[in-house]
């Protein structure tokens, strides 16, 4: 399945200036470390002055009716090919990239931007792709076309918390299942494994959840689960979240698995993304962000994040501290926690 994709991504590049021009500019793009005493290992922050069409987009009603769907296949640049390996999806070569090979995700049909039905196929993506990452921007989490569901995909190893996830999985805590009943339950719905269930991820730059599991007919019940345990803004139709999912795999006597991280979020983009002069930072937070890889388009914001004047972790987290992603979401953690010691058992 992987040599398919790369077949098809080199014939795009072949075929497409835009794309191709574009991968090629991402070798040259700067990027950095961020490092902070709080964390196993650095985080980045890369300069990619072609992401401002997605940094800098209009996805307000109005902004998004008055544009054509460029999801659709009717709208693309005719280089643009699509490949066809999931059953309603197409892959798309991104021709603004963030990753070595970056791919969008689109339904073949015009659907809003939704995970909730697309948990299992999503997280079965990352098992079959094994070199790549699978991720998703919520309607109001980075989603540049939050009209047209899709999901995304790029290279494994660049992601600070997928790249070193060897580290990270030492932070991990276990919620569920803690008794034999309910590893009991967890085997009955499709959970097979000791490391299988719900998991929070200690001391990381904001709240993840963990799902570990092995691809089954119902290994998205997890998912959903905690998905109807997040609250929902008024007058939106999911829970603010992204997703990272990739297929881990395992060793002497542990087996392969899929890790999805979920990210509760609050709000679309920070304080910090409206100011005005030296304090406006364009920053619109997406999974890869909460995954560690800071996007700037702008030059003047991947210095700020980067000076060497003080801790530059420090002022990254600050800078994404007024989008409450990094503080307010425990709340979302200590709920999911009542409903499931103090509300009954989540399975």
């Amino acid at each position: 399945m992987t040599d398919k994709m790369e077949s098809f991504f080199e014939a795009q590049l072949r075929e497409w200036t835009t794309a191709r021009d574009n991968h090629e500019a991402l070798a040259q793009v700067w990027s950095r470390e961020l490092t902070s005493t709080k964390l196993p290992t650095a985080l980045r922050v890369q300069c990619n002055p072609a992401r401002i069409v997605s940094t800098g987009a209009s996805i307000d009603k109005a902004s998004i009716a008055a544009r054509p769907c460029f999801l659709c296949a009717a709208n693309r640049p005719h280089e643009q090919q699509g490949m066809a390996l999931n059953e309603g999806f197409e892959w798309l070569v991104n021709p603004f990239p963030i990753l070595p090979q970056h791919f969008t995700i689109p339904t073949r049909r015009h659907t809003p931007q939704s995970i909730y039905s697309h948990f299992s196929t999503m997280r079965r993506m990352a098992w079959d792709m094994k070199g790549y990452i699978i991720f998703y921007n919520g309607p109001l989490c980075g989603a540049s076309c939050p009209d047209h569901m899709h999901l995304q995909a790029g290279s494994r190893g660049i992601v600070p918390i997928e790249r070193d996830w060897d580290m990270y999985q030492q932070r991990l805590e276990k919620l569920y299942p803690l008794t034999g009943k309910e590893a009991a339950s967890m085997e009955e719905a499709g959970y097979i494994g000791s490391q299988c269930g719900l998991y929070i991820l200690r001391d990381y730059q904001c709240p993840v959840f963990v799902i570990r599991s092995i691809p089954t007919e119902s290994d998205s019940l997890l998912c959903q689960r905690l998905y109807n345990a997040l609250p929902i803004a008024e007058g939106e139709e999911e829970p603010r979240m992204n997703l990272i999912a990739w297929h881990q795999e395992g060793g002497v006597g542990k087996p392969d698995e899929v890790i999805t991280l979920l990210f509760p979020r609050s709000k679309h983009r920070p304080d910090c993304y409206y100011a005005e002069g030296e304090d406006r930072l364009l920053i619109s937070p997406g999974a890869l962000d909460m995954g560690g890889l800071f996007i700037t388009p702008r030059e003047e914001d991947f210095n700020k994040l980067s000076t060497e004047q003080q801790d530059v972790y420090t002022e990254a987290n600050k800078a994404l501290q007024n989008d409450k992603d990094f503080q307010d979401t425990y709340r979302a953690i200590f709920s999911l926690t009542m409903l499931m010691y103090g509300g009954g058992a989540l399975l």
